[in-house]
């Protein structure tokens, strides 16, 4: 039931450019891959579009890909943060699914208040309250599970009774660990459909194929694809330049208050993070993140959070302890603030780790590759750098995937208009080098290191005139990626942008 390839497209003839050799990559081969001119661009209906990255940036720009072929929506399952990580925690990890549900919502098409799609929108993309009491927000979901909810109005029967079977069946789980209390404020109802598909059907893309197929979106069109095809809880961690590594995406981008201070209550101890170091060495790729080397705690519940014969009986004795105490800890990623404290030194690389903190290299899901190998157009999304780009790149070939695809005629990344705990004080060259050193990684796969030059990764940048990242066009073209500068007074890209972004590369306007 996984969702079906798309049929591979003729190789198309391509316009092959001579461009500088990258300045800061003195040690590349000297067989670099020349950069992808566009005289001979595509009109928009008939390119093929791969999108990579989630969140709300992604989301903006949607709108722009609407008329295209096919487009590939590339996102990654590593968010620890909002109601996925109470799904996780409660059920003891899976992948995180709240950025493909967030895709896949804005994906529905369009359709009039009385039509029964727009019924089965409004129940997806519903979020239980956060302002009401716990007991509340629990009382509002079993309204829905029992089909009572006004939400249920104007949905078929049909298709009302295969949604609440996947919601039922997620509740049921909930049930089976309802010593962990889950916490249902802010639950989203999308979330939980496809966590429960999820878990019934045993595969994630099966799970994304029932959403787009109750929801009418259409499958030759659009699809979205998880970066990693896994059951698992994918967890990344960063390290810095300093050594210190941060474990978890909630942890490097939006840490919760409560996470900066020790737990209520003791994780296990065999996998405590040790107390810092000085003078610590960097881990070494594939080595234990546990020796020696400071980890941040990690809001991912598969890591630091493994569960041990006798976890169950401990936490039964949770009901006589501080309600205000418990309430806080499964809250403690629920709601969270993007006004973070800054990070002590700048993020070196980002990696995947496993239950027991150990480094792994997943191999990149085949359909993310495959759709690399029949695009015309290569999207990087604005949005989190690093935890929501880079964990799509710093997988088993990806880089080589995005070098070396002899269809693709423009790589072009959406650069972000302002700075973040992420990337602070970040220029453009900063943003692009991030991504070359991503897709440059080996990955365990020493053998076959290729030193990727900008080029063969980037060739257009589009960023806002208005922003706040510095964009040095000179320097950007001496390393042969040219830009396309839009002036957007409200400083964040949305779909007309993106329309004009694309325009601009089909007539071929931009500073080169």
């Amino acid at each position: 039931m996984d969702l079906p390839y798309f049929e591979r497209i003729p190789a198309l003839p391509t316009v092959l450019a001579p461009s500088p050799r990258h300045p800061l990559s003195a040690a590349a081969s000297q067989t670099s891959t020349p950069t992808l001119a566009t005289s001979d661009a595509l009109p928009l209906e008939m390119q093929v579009f791969s999108v990579i990255g989630g969140g709300t940036g992604a989301n903006a720009i949607l709108g722009a890909f609407s008329q295209s072929l096919r487009t590939t929506h590339i996102l990654p399952i590593s968010d620890d943060g909002g109601s996925s990580s109470e799904i996780q925690r409660v059920l003891g990890g899976g992948p995180s699914v709240g950025d493909l549900r967030s895709r896949l919502v804005r994906l529905i098409p369009e359709s009039s208040a009385e039509s029964p799609l727009h019924a089965i929108k409004t129940l997806l993309e519903y979020r239980l309250s956060d302002s009401a009491s716990s007991a509340e927000a629990k009382s509002e979901w079993h309204r829905i599970i029992e089909g009572k909810h006004r939400l249920w109005a104007g949905i078929p029967n049909d298709r009302k009774e295969c949604i609440r079977a996947f919601l039922v069946h997620v509740n049921s789980r909930i049930l089976k660990k309802a010593q962990r209390g889950f916490n249902f404020k802010r639950a989203s109802i999308g979330n939980l459909f496809l966590a429960g598909a999820q878990l019934f059907l045993g595969s994630l893309p099966s799970a994304i194929f029932l959403f787009a197929s109750v929801t009418e979106i259409p499958h030759e069109t659009f699809r979205v694809v998880p970066v990693i095809n896994t059951s698992s809880t994918a967890t990344i961690a960063a390290e810095l330049e300093d050594g210190t590594v941060i474990a978890g995406q909630s942890e490097i981008s939006h840490p919760s208050p409560p996470s900066l201070y020790p737990p209520s209550r003791p994780i296990t101890p065999a996998l405590r993070p040790p107390t810092p170091s000085l003078g610590r060495l960097p881990p070494s790729p594939g080595g234990s993140m546990l020796g020696g080397t400071y980890i941040s705690r990690s809001t991912t519940p598969a890591l630091f959070e493994a569960r041990t014969l006798g976890d169950e009986e401990d936490e039964q004795g949770l009901e006589g302890e501080d309600d205000d105490e418990l309430e806080a800890e499964r809250n403690r990623n629920v709601v969270f603030s993007k006004d973070a404290i800054p990070l002590e030194s700048r993020i070196s690389r980002i990696f995947y780790l496993n239950a027991y903190g150990n480094e792994i290299f997943p191999r990149a899901n085949p359909q993310f590759i495959e759709s690399l190998s029949s695009a015309t157009t290569l999207i990087y999304s604005p949005g989190s750098l690093y935890t929501s780009i880079i964990p799509c790149l710093a997988l088993r070939g990806v880089g080589e995937a995005i070098a070396t695809s002899s269809t693709i005629r423009a790589k072009v990344l959406f650069l972000n208009s302002s700075l973040d705990r992420e990337t602070p004080d970040y220029t453009a060259l900063d943003f692009v080098e991030a991504i070359r050193s991503a897709c440059s990684g080996t990955y365990g796969e020493e053998g076959r290191a290729h030193r990727w030059e900008a080029r063969d990764l980037i060739s257009h940048v589009v960023y806002i005139e208005e922003g706040e990242v510095q964009v040095d066009t000179s320097a950007l073209e001496s390393l042969g990626i040219a830009s396309i500068p839009l002036s957007m007074p409200g400083r964040r890209f949305d779909e007309e942008g993106a329309r004009k972004a694309l325009r601009i590369l089909d007539d071929g306007h931009f500073t080169q």
